[in-house]
């Protein structure tokens, strides 16, 4: 499980209303075991309500709960895939290239000078 999927679900129900798996799923395009496995985990440390649907923030949340959710997403792996920042370095112009535009592309009516 990503610490990041508990923090979104989190984010959902902050409000206090109940949601379910499925606006996990339309607001943060969590897959169906992805947004599980985050209610579950929170289920398990007693934050929200589960009934395999639905699901919200309790009502008396204490302190050791807290810290629990705390200390389980404070640290996310941000870390994006290596091959495709690579891929895009590659691609990339150097900072000192001079970028030419493709003015055969505009209209010849938008051109100033021949």
């Amino acid at each position: 499980m990503i610490n990041i999927h508990i923090y979104l679900a989190i984010r959902l129900i902050r409000t206090g209303k109940s949601s379910t798996l499925y606006e996990l799923h339309c607001r943060f395009r969590l897959t169906y075991t992805q947004a599980l496995q985050a209610v579950k985990y929170l289920e398990d440390i007693g934050l929200v309500n589960f009934d395999g649907k639905t699901f919200c923030l309790k009502q008396g949340i204490t302190r050791y709960q807290l810290k629990e959710l705390y200390l389980k997403i404070r640290y996310r792996n941000l870390k994006l895939d290596n091959r495709a920042l690579d891929a895009y370095r590659k691609n990339a112009l150097s900072p000192d290239s001079l970028y030419f535009p493709k003015l055969f592309l505009l209209d010849s009516t938008l051109v100033v000078d021949d």
